[in-house]
Formats: structure tokens, C-alpha cells, sequence
């Protein structure tokens, strides 16, 4: 794990320094540490998912939705990411999923360094096969997978 490199706190994960001493934080009041950061180097295709608001989640799971966002790093020529869906309503959305055909329904990005992406929960998304992110998002193990390539052994 990453550890601060100086101060009164060297050593110490942020996991750790918020358990220690929440203060240095803010008020916010929760009880683990509300912020996430990844690097993700994505060889292949990442699964299709989507997140939950705070209120489903809350309801439902018994914890916090996710949004995130996404600066990408790095990227092959042609690269590309999942955002949202290209169906207009829920009548095109389910003929789509009747039909199978969840290129067409997903909607495609090409990226490059340097872009940022918001993704806010209720977004369908996935980042593509080339592409290195730094993630940074909510605190929270809720996804719901949509779609993962005909793959088995995920």
C-alpha cells in the first residue's frame, strides 16, 4: 500500500491516519474513509457496470452508491471507453437487451491522455482494453455488472 513519505504521519496509510485521527479530515461524520484512488493498466476489456446513487445503495446494500471519475493516463490509438447507452427510452433499451446487442446499445469514446470523465452513479460504463486510468471515487464495494464479453472465467 501507498504510505505518507514524511511528517508526523510517515509511515501510516491514509486508511490508518483517518482511523487515527478523523479531524484531520473534516467532519464528515462517516466511519471509513470516503475516497478511493486507482491506477487501473487495462489489458483487456473491463467488464460493463454500473454503480447505485447513495439512496438505493443505502436502501438495498446497506452502504454508499459510487461515483467516480477518471483521468486517463495513457492510451493506445484507438482506445476507447463505455458511457451510457445510445437507447432514447426504456422501449429501445429493452429491445436492445431482448436482442442482444449490447455493441450497438453501448455507447463508445475514443480517448486519449490527458481526457477526464466524470461518472456519476446510474452511469453504465467500462473502460477499454489500452487504456491506463487514475480512478478516484467513492468509497464503496456496490457494482452491478452488465456485461462481460461472453467471458466465463471472470
Amino acid at each position: 500500500p501507498n504510505v505518507i513519505t514524511n511528517g508526523p504521519y510517515q509511515g501510516y496509510t491514509l486508511d490508518q491516519v483517518w482511523e487515527q485521527a478523523p479531524s484531520l479530515f473534516g467532519a464528515s461524520g462517516q466511519q471509513n474513509f470516503p475516497l478511493l484512488t486507482k491506477i487501473l493498466d487495462a489489458n483487456d476489456k473491463l467488464s460493463v457496470q454500473v454503480h447505485p446513487d447513495d439512496n438505493y445503495a443505502q436502501k438495498y446494500e446497506g452502504e454508499n452508491g459510487k461515483t467516480e471519475c477518471w483521468y486517463i493516463l495513457d492510451a493506445a490509438p484507438d482506445a476507447e471507453i463505455i458511457y451510457g447507452v445510445n437507447a432514447d427510452n426504456q422501449d429501445e433499451l429493452n429491445q436492445m437487451l431482448d436482442q442482444g446487442d449490447f455493441e450497438t446499445l453501448f455507447h463508445h469514446i475514443k480517448v486519449t491522455k490527458g481526457d477526464f470523465f466524470y461518472v456519476p452513479s446510474g452511469t453504465v460504463h467500462a473502460i477499454g482494453k489500452g487504456i491506463m486510468i487514475l480512478e478516484t471515487q467513492q468509497s464503496s464495494d456496490t457494482t452491478y455488472r452488465i456485461y462481460d464479453y461472453e467471458r466465463t472465467d471472470s
